[in-house]
């Protein structure tokens, strides 16, 4: 028996199909015309939810479908099960909303996003392992809400600024500059590398305290020279020490060392920071001691001492803090003296230990347990 590679078609037959194809393209054609396709669309969306289909059902049958198979994408979410729980269709099958909090694995959203077309929310609230967005979120005009909640890792954005409906809610603090710049394309690495402060993203002794130097650029607020103005080292508690080099960051305003609770002395460079206003040391229970040097501070407006329960006393040099407001001592029960702060006039002090009321009642003059 013969065979053929392909089977033949005769001549009246081939014009049989091409009849056929030209009749499906003038259907549709005139479904597009009379605005009919987006109602079919609609109704076979109806008919889906009335079967009982999930969104992740509803998408796969439409052109949006390829991300629930996307490897990418499942490993953003944990795995392509979790994934399906985490999309949202609209009424015509595509996805409108996805949502990763919480996917503190998550290292990277995929490019891809830029293929979701009808996306109007992008919940990344929690996701603290992203450094960055990728630059084709700025061409999704549908975007209404982009979430980054806790995105503490973030340090870089992309060109938003043509989406015009986009609200962006808890914007990470050290990414204002980004919003005051128009959402235009923001680093925080290029604007720090190129300022008097860019010896400290190369400094191993720095990026040791942080935990690595990634960690260290998402701990830090530039102002629009460059320059550092906030050192947040929250809860890094296997640092020992600060680095004594902290004295060169001159332009700094705000330094937390919120839980360091490793943390054994304070370097007295730290005392030639003359634009420090904010020194956040709450829960630095390895602290038995302050450096005098801290009554160099003259703008220094807030002190939180709260829950440094090694401290015995404060040094008397704080009493020249012309500036200073707020002393915060909760739960500072090894303290046994305190200096002379009476001519402190702006200060108030929160949560006075009960052993040093008579301190508080003698006007605030030096003061000690006998």
């Amino acid at each position: 028996m013969l065979t053929c590679a392909a089977p033949c078609v005769s001549a009246p037959c081939r014009d049989a199909q091409h009849e056929i194809y030209a009749i499906v393209r003038n259907a549709m054609e005139i479904i597009e015309s009379c605005g009919l396709e987006r109602e079919l669309r609609r109704e076979a969306v109806r008919k889906l939810r009335t079967d009982g289909g999930s969104d992740a059902e509803v998408i796969a049958e439409f052109e949006d479908g390829w991300l629930l198979t996307d490897a990418a994408w499942a490993r953003c979410a944990g795995d392509a099960t979790a994934l399906a729980t985490k999309v949202k269709a609209d009424e015509e099958g595509r996805v409108v909303e996805v949502t990763l909090s919480s996917c503190k694995g998550m290292k990277e959203l995929p490019a891809s996003v830029g293929r979701l077309q009808a996306l109007t929310m992008l919940n990344l609230a929690g996701c603290r392992g992203l450094a960055s967005l990728p630059a084709e979120l700025g061409g999704l005009q549908a975007l209404e809400k982009l979430d980054l909640q806790s995105c503490s890792g973030l340090t870089s954005l992309p060109d938003l600024s043509g989406l015009e409906t986009l609200k962006v809610e808890h914007l990470p603090a050290n990414l204002k500059l980004w919003e005051e710049g128009g959402r235009k394309a923001f680093a925080m690495d290029k604007l720090i590398a190129q300022s008097e402060d860019g010896w400290l993203l190369g400094d191993e002794e720095w990026a040791q305290c942080a935990g690595s130097a990634a960690e260290l650029l998402s701990k830090l607020t530039p102002n629009k020279e460059g320059r550092v103005v906030v050192v947040d080292l929250g809860y890094c508690k296997d640092m020992k020490e600060l680095p004594a080099s902290v004295g060169r960051l001159q332009a700094l305003t705000k330094l937390s060392l919120y839980g360091c609770s490793g943390l054994t002395s304070l370097p007295a460079e730290l005392g030639g920071l003359q634009e420090l206003k904010d020194l956040m040391l709450r829960g630095c229970t390895g602290l038995t001691s302050l450096p005098a040097e801290l009554g160099g501070l003259q703008a220094l407006t807030k002190l939180e001492l709260n829950l440094c329960k090694g401290l015995t006393s404060l040094p008397a040099e704080l009493g020249g803090l012309q500036e200073l407001e707020d002393l915060g001592l909760y739960c500072c029960e090894g303290l046994t003296s305190l200096p002379d702060l009476s001519g402190l006039e702006k200060l108030e002090v929160k949560n006075l230990p009960a052993q040093l009321k008579p301190w508080q009642e003698g006007g605030r003059k030096a003061f000690a347990l006998g």
